[in-house]
């Protein structure tokens, strides 16, 4: 970003296929430049007054969630006064935008507006960010570039690569792939380790589970492991997280694959709720507590889904993260196990969207509205 605003750059986007490392790179941008992620404190070396991150994934109010973290009222704004009111910020302010995952909030390749924002007004954003005056960048992680960072009078949708810098992440080097093995505990010799990077294509979410299943199923030495089961080596991440899942115990794979129909970060109580979720529930009152305040877990209830999630922790299926302010741990899956989990489990999915949505529907708690797709659903829970 330095160099970025050195040749008048208004923002840089890193491009590249799931699970590469875009996500990693940008939060290594981001520390560089004075930003303490773990306790989210922005140093005085930091070049900008503020920096806001925001990871994409499953909103539908980034919009809104910009406006907020920029410190706007967003409750007393129209949806069509955001873009000014956010701009207004942005000229008055240094900031840095970190957007994540930005590929959630445009159209699929079949639509004949594909690579263009969902929602016109998050266009208008990703638009003004380049072609409108103001003392802010952006950062941006996405599989496919935003057609909205063009020039909107070209008909080809060419990027002003002196407007937007654009990165293709394509994986870490060798020497930088076998220290992530061994940070994770993986002992076999240093050229082993370069070998089985470069033959994994420096991909570090492929890297992280080979290290994690070699730390908890073959005593750290990987290198004869693979050389058995070349399969394991390609950048299709299904394979490895085949063997993954077929490593957990049924609790494990059920609250897995209950986790995939999330789009927030939870706590163990909402794992909780998660894990013990049955249909009866709905029927025989447990739900809900006479006087109309949500359930409670036992002590016990919590504690065994904070060991099953604490071993999903450490072989790498889920990622933990600990808020900042209220220093509380919550937990997600990594966007690629979401992935695989919707694909392979897609109807068993599909019914458990379909029994919340009929029960929140039923309670009056929600205005979903019916759906006949898991990723139509995903986006309305």
């Amino acid at each position: 970003m330095r160099s970025a605003s050195a040749v008048g750059a208004e923002g840089v986007g890193f491009g590249g296929a799931r699970g590469i490392g875009k996500t990693s790179l940008a939060a290594k941008l981001v520390e560089a430049l004075g930003v303490d992620l773990g306790r989210g404190v922005v140093s005085a070396a930091c070049p900008f007054d503020g920096v806001l991150l925001l990871e994409t994934r499953g909103t539908g109010d980034l919009l809104a969630d910009i406006g907020a973290g920029l410190g706007l009222d967003v409750e007393t704004l129209e949806l069509s006064q955001w873009v000014d009111a956010i701009f207004g910020v942005l000229q008055r302010q240094s900031w840095l935008l970190v957007l994540d995952n930005l590929e959630d909030v445009l159209l699929p390749s079949d639509d004949e507006r594909a690579g263009r924002a969902i929602v016109p007004e998050v266009g208008q954003l990703l638009n003004g960010l380049v072609y409108r005056s103001h003392r802010s960048q952006v950062l941006l992680t996405s599989r496919e570039l935003p057609r909205d960072l063009a020039e909107q009078r070209g008909r080809n949708g060419w990027v002003n690569p002196k407007l937007v810098g654009v990165e293709e992440v394509m994986g870490i080097g060798k020497e930088a792939g076998a220290a992530l093995l061994r940070d994770f505990g993986v002992v076999d010799d240093q050229a082993k380790l370069e070998e089985i990077s470069a033959r994994a294509a420096g991909h570090v979410f492929v890297l992280t589970q080979l290290a994690a299943f070699a730390v908890s199923e073959l005593d750290g030495r990987l290198y004869r492991y693979l050389q058995q089961n070349l399969e394991l080596y390609t950048d299709d991440v299904s394979q490895i997280l085949m063997v993954q899942l077929g490593r957990r115990t049924e609790a494990q794979q059920q609250l897995l694959k209950r986790m995939a129909v999330l789009r927030f970060l939870t706590d163990v109580r909402g794992l909780t709720f998660l894990r013990l979720y049955a249909d009866e529930w709905e029927t025989d009152g447990r739900l809900l507590v006479l006087d109309g305040s949500p359930m409670r877990f036992s002590k016990v209830e919590q504690a065994e889904t904070q060991a099953l999630i604490d071993e999903l922790v450490r072989v790498s299926l889920v990622e933990k993260v600990l808020e900042p302010i209220a220093q509380v741990r919550q937990y997600r899956l990594h966007l690629v196990v979401t992935e695989f989990l919707q694909e392979r489990f897609k109807s068993e999915l599909l019914a458990l969207f379909r029994q919340v949505q009929e029960f929140y529907q039923r309670s009056q708690q929600s205005s979903i509205q019916d759906s006949q797709d898991l990723s139509e659903l995903a986006q309305q829970l």
